[in-house]
Parts: C-alpha cells; structure tokens; sequence
C-alpha cells in the first residue's frame, strides 16, 4: 500500500492552516504514521500534473484531481520505481 505526497502536503496545509492540530509536526508525523502503517510512499511527479489535463472536469479540488490523476498513471515511489 502507498501514501501519496499529494496526501502529506494537504495534511501540511491544513495543519498550518489550524485546520488539522497533530501531537507533533507534520514532518514528524506523516513519517512516523507511514512507517507505522507500513505504507510506502507514492511521488507526484509531472507525469501526474499533466495528466490532469485528460481527467473529466468532475473534481475542482486540485489534491482530488491529483489522487485522480496518481491513480491513473504508473506507480513511482519517491525512489522512482515504477510499479505497474
């Protein structure tokens, strides 16, 4: 299982925001969650962005867009294997 960086960013924002209070950093806690949850973690590259030209106009939220867009395009971990 996978945990997108499109996922710790809005976790970021809204946490910045006061909108998600954590018992400890973002930083800290997206690492320390994932590792416990024994997810790996999932990049957004530019393929990802790009693809969301091609995606239906059925979200505007752009971190729904981009988990759409992830799920539409091969799988790369942040240490660029891809994974069908």
């Amino acid at each position: 299982m996978y945990f997108s960086a499109l996922s710790a960013w809005e976790i970021a924002i809204k946490h910045r925001l006061g909108r998600l209070p954590l018992p400890e950093p973002p930083p800290d806690y997206i690492v320390s969650r994932r590792t416990w949850l024994q997810l790996e973690p999932l990049a957004f590259g530019e393929d990802c962005a790009a693809h969301d030209a091609l995606l239906p106009a059925l979200h505007r939220d752009p971190f729904d867009r981009g988990l759409a867009a992830r799920g539409e395009t091969p799988r790369r971990t942040e240490t660029g294997d891809a994974r069908g």
